[in-house]
């Protein structure tokens, strides 16, 4: 008798080098309970395995047996979330949580599962139709060198392209990819022609279109053998009148979305327009539907709108910030804004976009930068102004490995032919005055000379108030590094604070908690650990029972373990992540040599 099998694989703890991915088992239980649901996937539960966080072995094992033994009428289904990598040669591997990276961040091969064998499995397996889901960073990268299966149906679904990432959101959701691909065999919308069933295609050309919506960068790829498009996932209900409402709100939301891009404004996820509003109420009285539940439908339609449209406007924000500092952008404000756009997944059409209605919007031009030439004479000239005009950002070159952050966050280039000040040359290079060190531990903290940027930080310490003395820990090292409204440091940020700004601090922290909370009681734990981060947070209380702590499970209190605070907020400048986020970052910290 023919058996619908599946193996549903989510890994969110890694080590050292791969970044923590919450929202990865959370994704295998989600599709498992869709496809376990009598009325949506129809798999037996007891053919459906689960494997969160499995060693190599296990997950090897697990693939085997997979594809082994099985009668050519059966149907094969093998799903992975979590980080992906490519080797030189563009083979894709899949992580294991005891997957390491080398001292350059790319990852030991040997450690991780190349995709090459799973294609050989494949190839041998005797089903006729087997099925791949990959929601992993290169994903499209199983599809580069072509797949032949003979006369096998198969079907391969990637979350990206082949030099693409995928993103996670925050750690209470699942993935962008894996929420549409449940929300389309879920709700049943995935049933594109109506026919009762979600073909692959139809779930592809479904998820791909939600997730565009929300993160318009990434590039979900389909391929297929044999008509291998046709296999059937599962069902959706007829005549449902949630169903019904449900499509009709997806097109008039597309529709309003086109209209607003041709008046080159940011689609709001609200349905504006009267005449769609007053139809929508009629169907929802035809339909029998309540307002709550209509209500309901339209919220969850229109999410990804809202969620684009609050990335578009905050990335707005910044770069109104940014040009008040001079236009054209600096080298630095400018890369700053290629960290954000990467962060928040927006296309460089997307950027040009909001960048160009800013300038319009304005009743003058932005100040625009004008540097000293100096002459041969002595005297100085000035650029004239010039008429600014919004910049096309670089293209992104990724890289082909993890580091931490989403799923992954590639590499940028700077932009090229940033103005510099040249000075006359002789026999003495010239230098800028260097204003003179003072040493924070020279001054009394409890005076009038600690500084009002860490007054607040002072009094919330003094008072043992540790949870808000940690928020504001992360707030000042913002400030200090100009990225407020960005929220997050990266290690070059970490890199370029200013020693005094550390050391204050740090003096902060130790003076007020009598020596047991610090920077310097942390970095004297992560030297005798031998700067490994996983012992570290064994150390500092950061990992409960080998799980990485979120901040909001940290022990605010003076019997935290030495060194438990301040904890993985001052890396990321949020009080949501894992504490495992700040990895890279806090080592950075860590391994400064001047306090």
């Amino acid at each position: 008798m023919a058996k619908k099998v599946a193996l549903l694989v989510g890994v969110s703890n890694y080590q050292q080098g791969l970044s923590a991915l919450p929202s990865a088992t959370k994704d295998a239980r989600a599709i498992k309970q869709v496809l376990q649901h009598p009325d949506m996937g129809g798999f037996a539960e007891a053919d459906i395995t689960l494997l969160l966080n499995p060693n190599k072995d296990k997950m090897e094992d697990a693939i085997y047996s997979l594809f082994a033994n099985r009668n050519s009428d059966d149907l094969v289904l093998l799903y992975f979330s979590g980080h992906g990598a490519k080797d030189e040669k563009g083979n894709l591997y899949i992580a294991t949580p005891t997957t390491r990276t080398d001292q350059n961040k790319r990852v030991l091969a040997h450690t991780a599962i190349d995709t090459s064998s799973i294609k050989q499995k494949m190839n041998d397996c005797s089903s006729r139709q087997q099925v791949v889901i990959l929601d992993c960073c290169f994903s499209g990268a199983f599809l580069a060198k072509g797949l032949i299966l003979g006369n096998k149906l198969w079907a391969v679904l990637t979350s990206s392209d082949t030099l693409e990432y995928s993103y996670a959101p925050e750690a209470s959701e699942l993935s962008i990819y894996t929420r549409y691909l449940v929300e389309g065999i879920k709700t049943g919308v995935g049933d594109l022609n109506n026919d009762g069933n979600i073909s692959v295609d139809e779930l592809y050309e479904y998820t791909k279109k939600k997730v565009q919506e929300t993160s318009p960068k990434m590039n979900p790829l389909f391929d297929n053998g044999r008509g291998g498009h046709k296999i059937v996932l599962a069902k959706s209900p007829k005549d449902d009148p949630k169903l019904k409402y449900r499509k009709k709100v997806e097109e008039i939301a597309r529709q309003e979305e086109r209209k607003f891009t041709s008046f080159n404004r940011i689609y709001e996820g609200n349905i504006t327009d009267n005449f769609h509003r007053i139809y929508l109420n009629d169907l929802r009285n035809s339909l029998n539907l309540t307002k709550e539940d209509a209500k309901a439908i339209e919220t969850e339609v229109l999410t990804p709108y809202c969620l684009r449209k609050n990335k578009l406007n905050s990335y707005g924000k910044v770069f109104a910030e940014a040009i008040k500092q001079g236009y054209p952008l600096s080298q630095q404000n400018r890369q700053m804004l290629k960290d954000l756009q990467q962060v928040k997944n927006l296309r460089d059409e997307d950027v040009e976009q909001i960048e160009k209605r800013i300038l319009d919007s304005l009743p003058t031009p932005p100040i625009t930068n004008q540097l000293p030439k100096p002459t041969i004479g002595g005297t100085t000239q000035v650029n004239s102004p010039q008429i600014p005009q919004p910049t096309k950002p670089n293209k992104t070159q990724p890289v082909s490995n993890p580091s931490p952050g989403n799923k992954n966050i590639g590499a940028n280039k700077p932009l090229p032919n940033v103005p510099t000040i040249k000075h006359p040359t002789n026999s003495v290079s010239w230098q800028p005055p260097q204003p003179p060190r003072q040493n924070p531990t020279q001054d009394n903290l409890d005076s009038e000379q600690v500084s009002n940027k860490y007054t607040k930080l002072r009094d919330l310490l003094a008072a043992k108030n540790w949870k808000e003395a940690d928020k504001e820990t992360a707030k000042v090292m913002l400030r200090a590094s100009g990225k407020e409204l960005f929220g997050y440091l990266s290690e070059d940020d970490i890199k370029r604070l200013p020693t005094k700004v550390l050391d204050t601090i740090n003096q902060l922290w130790v003076k007020n908690s009598g020596g047991r909370f610090g920077f310097s009681v942390q970095k004297s734990i992560y030297l005798q650990v031998s700067k490994k981060y996983d012992m570290l947070g064994d150390r500092l209380g950061w990992k409960k029972e080998g799980k990485w702590l979120y901040w909001g499970e940290l022990n605010f209190s003076e019997q935290a373990p030495k060194g438990h605070l301040p904890s993985g907020t001052c890396p990321l400048g949020t009080v949501e992540g894992l504490i495992w986020d700040g990895c890279n970052v806090v080592s950075v910290l860590l391994s400064r040599s001047d306090f």
